[in-house]
């Protein structure tokens, strides 16, 4: 029977609340990040797609620097605190200004960092688990990354609210705000030691660390690679399917916060019924596996002909997203054993690879051809990933 003493830790509440916040800057944000920079502000598609790729080469110089010194600071809280402080600076200044150059220099040059609180958060807590509940980290990774996924429910309608009765800078503020109330939890929670972790931290147990990989395996860079694919589907349809439901199939606001919402809302009890997966199955195959279920998804998404038709299909959307952003924290969390902080790193470099793909892909596509038809290239790319970090592991499902 799995042991739930990590649940009865007051850290854990503290960090579940600040990945609700973290959680609230991007459900704010995302479904109307391409709406507020190509539909509000006039900026060009092609700049914009090169705006997310000089974001997205940003943001993987500032993880790898962040994953580096995490290992070898000695509170890990500073950084989390710092890289929320950063996330409410950038938003705040898109939500005070209204131009176009702050939304370039928010996400060009402050939100890199700002984005990393996801990454931070869950690098702070897989080292806290790993000292104090070994047998129960990868479990609890993926139970928080539950909680984030609740913010998805709830924000995204009343985002979709806000913007609509007002202007859809609003919801920077929102997200702002979220950044704040991330950085309050940190600062609280930097009052009580036992809560710090760093470098020097010991196991509860009085073992010791686990030594230092040398390097990746190289299973798991070829792993690497097809999450990479993954990845860079589903930026595909975050970026994408705001602008179908508005241009494409005659939606408004309120029906992007209500798309969101949904996914979010069958995202969570599948986040967990894929977390005791993990149990019976290796995260290599529940990923793969729904992998290819997602690519079902967005092939049959891209011949919806209405918005009914587009929330009927987030069953499967649901389903299969769950493991998908949840299982992969917790595979890429042990690509180098020992370096917890570097490791998560690599959420953000494989975030970054495949926004910076994702934006050539959206650029050529949606020009060329349409909004629907880069849904068909997303699909092509989740079943190719999953099938390529299948047979990096020998096609092997169970542990």
């Amino acid at each position: 029977m799995r042991d739930f003493s990590a649940f009865r830790q007051p850290t854990t509440m503290g960090i579940a609340t600040a990945l609700f916040f973290s959680g609230i800057t991007f459900a704010a944000t995302l479904p109307y990040g391409a709406i507020v920079g190509i539909e509000t502000l006039h900026i060009p598609k092609e700049t914009y797609a090169l705006l997310l790729t000089v974001s997205a080469l940003a943001g993987a110089f500032a993880s790898v620097v962040l994953g580096y010194i995490s290992d070898r600071i000695s509170d890990r809280r500073v950084l989390v605190l710092g890289c929320a402080l950063m996330g409410a600076l950038g938003y705040g200044l898109i939500y005070f200004s209204h131009t176009q150059w702050a939304f370039f220099l928010a996400h060009g040059v402050i939100m890199p960092f700002g984005f990393a609180l996801f990454s931070q958060t869950f690098s702070f807590a897989r080292t806290f688990y790993n000292l104090r509940h070994p047998d129960q980290a990868e479990f609890m990774v993926s139970v928080l990354r539950s909680i984030f996924a609740i913010s998805w429910v709830i924000i995204p309608p009343i985002a979709g609210w806000v913007a609509a009765q007002g202007q859809v800078f609003d919801v920077y503020g929102i997200a702002a705000l979220g950044y704040l109330g991330a950085a309050l939890i940190f600062v609280l929670m930097m009052r009580d030691d036992r809560t710090k972790v760093g470098f020097d931290s010991k196991p509860v147990d009085g073992g010791s660390v686990e030594a230092p990989a040398r390097g990746i395996a190289l299973p798991i860079v070829f792993g690497l690679l097809g999450i990479t694919l993954i990845k860079t589907a589903l930026g595909l349809h975050i970026i994408t399917m705001p602008l179908v439901i508005i241009s494409e199939l005659d939606g408004d606001l309120t029906d992007v916060g209500i798309f969101a919402s949904l996914a979010a809302l069958i995202e969570i009890p599948c986040m967990l019924a894929w977390a005791f997966a993990l149990n019976r199955y290796s995260n290599h195959a529940i990923i793969a596996f729904n992998a290819l279920l997602y690519a079902l998804y967005l092939l049959l998404l891209s011949q919806a002909e209405s918005v009914s038709t587009v929330l009927w299909l987030q069953g499967l959307n649901g389903v299969s997203s769950a493991a998908l952003l949840s299982i992969t924290i917790s595979y890429m969390q042990d690509a180098i054993r020992g370096r917890v902080g570097l490791s998560t790193s690599l959420m953000d470099v494989v975030r970054v690879i495949s926004v910076s793909v994702g934006a050539g892909i959206f650029g050529l596509v949606s020009i060329r051809y349409g909004y629907l038809e880069v849904f068909v290239v997303a699909g092509a790319l989740a079943a190719l990933g999953g099938v390529v970090l299948w047979l990096a592991h020998a096609g092997k499902w169970a542990h």
